[in-house]
């Protein structure tokens, strides 16, 4: 009997691991896809606007940690319209997603309408 209960108990834990191995986390799944493209699990701080990215190409040009290669020249296309948001804010940056550099240079707001102008030249490295 000892070890009848003993094998359920095995069967149990092992059952119990897989189960929390496989629970979904937005931010594991985030990097998971990220990964996917770029072999590169740091967070995403700064995009282009995917319509200035070629298909299947990873728009993110600004890692945590890492060096910004976003190009503030870049220019709005057929696919974007005109005068649109270039470089993009994640929601992994103080002031949430949103429109970081507009074509031209302009800077965008946060989502509560704050003017991000300082974060983004910090982000940009403008400094």
């Amino acid at each position: 009997m000892a070890q009848r209960s003993t094998w359920w108990l095995a069967v149990m834990l092992l059952v119990g691991t897989m189960l929390s191995c496989n629970a979904s986390d937005p931010e594991l799944e985030l990097a998971r896809a990220t990964q996917g493209l770029t072999g590169d699990t740091r967070a995403c701080l700064l995009e282009y606007n995917t319509a200035l990215v070629a298909d299947g190409e990873d728009p993110c040009c600004r890692r945590e940690g890492g060096v910004n290669q976003c190009n503030t020249e870049t220019s709005c296309n057929e696919r974007s319209g005109g005068s649109c948001c270039i470089i993009y804010a994640t929601q992994h940056t103080r002031g949430g997603q949103g429109c970081c550099m507009y074509e031209g240079g302009g800077f965008g707001t946060t989502g509560a309408g704050a003017n991000r102008e300082q974060e983004c030249r910090e982000l940009l490295q403008m400094e």
